[in-house]
């Protein structure tokens, strides 16, 4: 089981592929179950934003 980034932090993340990809900003909201979790498009969105299952991304801490 993958660790999620606490709910209301502000993170990086991107998904875990073979090929590399950019890093996206999401706002983390929970949703129903436990590897569920929104990533909102703006600091403060729990309405919009893709929902990932966190053993699906990689995640790191913004900074600003």
């Amino acid at each position: 089981m993958t660790s999620r980034p606490p709910p209301g932090s502000m993170v990086y993340w991107r998904f875990k592929r073979s090929e590399p990809s950019s890093w996206t900003f999401g706002y983390v909201t929970y949703v129903a179950s436990y590897n569920m979790i929104r990533m909102g498009r703006y600091n403060g969105d729990s309405m919009n934003g893709t929902i990932v299952d966190v053993d699906e991304i990689e995640w790191r801490e913004y900074r600003s």
